[in-house]
């Protein structure tokens, strides 16, 4: 199952139920001044939630289709950064990007996350960009070492 699917209106429902339980017995409890901050992060996590399982339903529908290149916001660099996002691996070198068109991408795929998953990605851009860079000069140099015949 994709894991897009797993996330389903239905779980989401269910943390909210949590979430009112969670009120109900912070009432109960008289945890006191604390109560009405705990229960906004357990919203503010809620909402969160709910922005990933949205940006990972369009990207999986996106993923499985084709279209113009400067629009592709996907691919196995891309793919890997969100997936770092989401509390994974950071990306191993197999996973960088081969091009500029792939770099554009995971800058697209991080441009369209929610807010807070993009700190995270910047991270992976920032090596992503460093490695692009050292690639660019590698072949500039390798250039400049060959000579006319």
């Amino acid at each position: 199952m994709n894991p897009t699917e797993q996330v389903t209106d239905e779980v989401l429902q269910s943390v909210c139920n949590i979430i009112a339980k969670t009120e109900e017995i912070a009432k109960t409890e008289e945890i006191g001044k604390s109560e009405e901050a705990f229960i906004a992060v357990l919203r503010k996590c809620a909402l969160r939630l709910r922005g990933e399982r949205d940006w990972l339903r369009v990207r999986a529908r996106a993923c499985n289709g084709s279209g113009p290149e400067e629009s592709r916001d996907w691919g196995i660099s891309a793919n890997a950064m969100a997936e770092y996002a989401l509390g994974g691996e950071f990306p191993g070198k197999g996973e960088y990007p081969a091009d500029a068109y792939d770099l554009a991408a995971c800058q697209r795929c991080r441009d369209g996350a929610p807010k807070h998953l993009q700190a995270k990605m910047d991270e992976v851009l920032a090596a992503y960009r460093l490695d692009e860079a050292k690639r660019r000069q590698r072949e500039k140099d390798n250039a400049a070492r060959e000579v006319p015949k």
